[in-house]
């Protein structure tokens, strides 16, 4: 093993970082309050965007030309991937810790303190989202189906939840004994697979 890259300019403890699917750029959040986007080739920063609080959670879009960033300022910002501007800030009702982005369904999804769970739809985004209602802490993991159908949560209260991706509605809950911190998973959209 051998390090390829190192990406230096945050300020801070780096929270999450995502690798664009075609390999060319790196997002990453940090406690410093920003997101950074880098070249793979060079390991340069590209751009910088700024939050109010720390940033938890990066993703990019399936066609890699947004960056999408959670953050504890209870908004998720859509950025475009190359130049770094900003398209869209999304207001949640609580501090924000994932995101994610289906390209099948074309739903973005974020989830968070006090249960939060909002999702919206990424040719609409100046509609309100809608909401998933359900867990009674913070959800630390969420993850679409394979083909957007679902949405799967795991949270600090000790449940994972199914959830219908368009509608919002709880179809079910796993309890644990125990709160979920963080999972792997492997979900079609009969089965979810959870390693907690």
């Amino acid at each position: 093993v051998s390090r390829v890259l190192c990406l230096t300019g945050h300020k801070d403890t780096v929270l999450d970082a995502e690798m664009a699917s075609n390999m060319l750029l790196c997002a990453t959040g940090s406690t410093d309050k920003t997101v950074r986007v880098w070249g793979m080739t060079s390991g340069a920063e590209q751009w910088v965007g700024k939050h109010g609080a720390y940033v938890y959670g990066v993703t990019f879009s399936p066609d890699c030309r947004r960056v999408v960033s959670a953050s504890g300022d209870r908004t998720a910002r859509v950025w475009a991937a190359k130049k770094g501007e900003c398209l869209h800030i999304l207001k949640a009702a609580s501090a924000l810790l994932t995101c994610g982005v289906s390209e099948a369904s074309g739903l973005l999804m974020c989830s968070g303190y006090e249960g939060a769970l909002h999702i919206w739809d990424c040719k609409a985004y100046e509609a309100p989202p809608v909401d998933g209602e359900g867990h009674g802490a913070e959800i630390r993991c969420a993850e679409f189906s394979k083909y957007g159908g679902y949405a799967v949560t795991a949270s600090n209260d000790g449940s994972v939840r199914v959830f219908d991706a368009r509608s919002g509605a709880s179809l079910g809950a796993l309890p644990l004994r125990y709160p979920v911190y963080s999972m792997a998973s492997v979900i079609d959209e009969e089965r979810a697979l959870y390693m907690c």
